[in-house]
C-alpha cells in the first residue's frame, strides 16, 4: 500500500511532484545539508489582488510530530513570500489558499495556527480549500 501523499518524506515529495510551469515557486527548508520542508506556490497577480496557492506543502518525516516548530516556519516563509511576489506585482491585497484531504489532521492544525478558515463545506472523500486573505502594508 502506498503512503497517503501527506505522509511521503520530502525526498518522496520532491520526486512525485509535477514539473513546475511559469508562475510556480518552489521553497525548500534546510536544516544543516538536508532538505526538511518543501512547498510549491502558484502565484497569479489578478485585477484586484494577488492569488497564491499553496499547491503542497510537505514536512520531513524525521521533523514532524514536534509540537509544528518546522510546519509553522514553512507557513511563515510561504506568507513572507507571498508578501514579497504580490508587492512586486503592485497589489495590496492576498488570498493565500490550499487544498487539505479532510482526514490530514496534522496540515488542518498547521493552516489553522496560520491563520487560514475551511473556505467551503467539509466533503467526505474530496480535498476542501482553506485560506486567508490579508492587506500587505
Amino acid at each position: 500500500m502506498h503512503p497517503r501523499p501527506w505522509e511521503w518524506d520530502v525526498q518522496s515529495y520532491l520526486r512525485n511532484s509535477p514539473k513546475l510551469k511559469a508562475g510556480h515557486l518552489v521553497l525548500l527548508g534546510r536544516c544543516g545539508e538536508d532538505v526538511v520542508a518543501v512547498a510549491r506556490l502558484e502565484v497569479t497577480a489578478r485585477e484586484n489582488d494577488c492569488h497564491v496557492f499553496i499547491a503542497s506543502a510537505a514536512i520531513d518525516l524525521d521533523h514532524r510530530g514536534k509540537g509544528g516548530r518546522m510546519a509553522d516556519a514553512l507557513m511563515l516563509q510561504i506568507r513572507e513570500t507571498a508578501v514579497e511576489m504580490c508587492r512586486e506585482s503592485g497589489k495590496s491585497e492576498i488570498l493565500l489558499e490550499g487544498k487539505i484531504h479532510p482526514g490530514n489532521l496534522p496540515s488542518q492544525a498547521m493552516v489553522t495556527r496560520a491563520g487560514f478558515e475551511p473556505l467551503e463545506a467539509p466533503g467526505l472523500n474530496s480535498y476542501e480549500m482553506w485560506g486567508v486573505r490579508f492587506t500587505v502594508e
